[in-house]
């Protein structure tokens, strides 16, 4: 091993712990996605889970951002759409995304989530179980395969 002086193993030391800390953040932000979710969704929320220890590129926790390099949250919803098990409205998986992306406003992620909705449903990946009626949502589920 090779010699170090105490400055640069604590440098290794704290570099090692920010990794660290970095990492924890991620995953207590995947903890809250999903308590999130099972309160908004009720205890029969389903979601698939990625094989090995971290979250797949482009998952709720590591979303893939646009050209501009600002994070869109459009992936999540689509993501947190197709995963979900039983009924949910497009503004319960607003508020289930919407902490994690507290630059986007609520009205913009509103529309981009209807958006989604939408072309999941014409792509029949997803289907419609009520329409909505003044101000109640339209209520979906996903399509079993």
């Amino acid at each position: 091993m090779a010699e170090l002086t105490v400055r640069q193993l604590r440098g290794v030391i704290g570099a090692r712990l920010a990794e660290a800390q970095a990492q924890a953040k991620k995953w207590a932000e995947y903890l809250s996605l999903l308590d999130e979710l099972e309160r908004t969704s009720g205890a029969d929320a389903i979601v698939t889970k990625a094989a090995g220890d971290t979250p797949p590129q482009g998952s709720l926790v590591s979303p893939k951002r646009g050209d501009d390099g600002k994070d869109t949250g459009g992936r999540a919803i689509r993501e947190l759409m197709l995963r979900v098990e039983g009924e949910f409205t497009v503004p319960g998986i607003v508020q289930a995304i919407r902490p994690h992306y507290p630059s986007v406003g609520y009205e913009l992620m509103s529309r981009r989530a209807s958006a989604i909705a939408y072309r999941l449903l014409k792509g029949k990946k997803i289907e419609g179980v009520k329409a909505g009626a003044g101000r109640e949502p339209n209520t979906y589920r996903r399509v079993r395969k």
